[in-house]
């Protein structure tokens, strides 16, 4: 039988972890990249896009990503987060499993694009979403 904790620190410093590991892993893809791009754009277009980049880096530093629901059930856990993207704040729904190496990811939705998150349309309910609201559902992931 695997052993889980179900509070919610337990989970919000797995999220906080991963949220760290994935901006030092950015980090690195920048760093390492950084010689290709010099070698294929042109100079005022690569600054160009190290602006971008710089204004999109300083708001993600000034929005960290955050944990905003946390509904656990057994050994998953469903969690909603506002994270910074292209300087702008995006929700996202995780799936999370407790395995025997720890809490995993199972599945990383954004809301259903053609119902804006809703799960209804015109008609009822909506289609593509099954009228979940999100691209990731349950069923899809286990």
């Amino acid at each position: 039988m695997i052993s889980f904790h179900e509070d919610r620190f337990d989970i919000e410093a797995f999220m906080q972890a991963y949220f760290s590991e994935r901006a030092e892993l950015h980090r690195i893809w920048v760093e390492k990249f950084a010689s290709f791009r010099q070698s294929v754009f042109a100079p005022d277009y690569l600054a160009a896009l190290y602006e971008g980049w710089s204004e999109d880096d300083t708001y993600a530093r000034e929005h960290p990503p955050v944990v905003q629901e946390i509904n656990v059930q057994g050994a998953e856990a469903v969690l909603i987060t506002l994270e910074p993207e292209y300087k702008k704040q995006n929700r996202y729904r995780y799936h999370l499993r407790c395995t025997v190496a720890g809490w995993q990811i199972a599945c990383k939705g954004s809301p259903c694009h053609s119902c804006q998150g809703t799960g209804r349309r015109k008609n009822g309910k909506c289609k593509d979403c099954k009228g979940l609201g999100w691209d990731c559902d349950e069923e899809a992931s286990s």
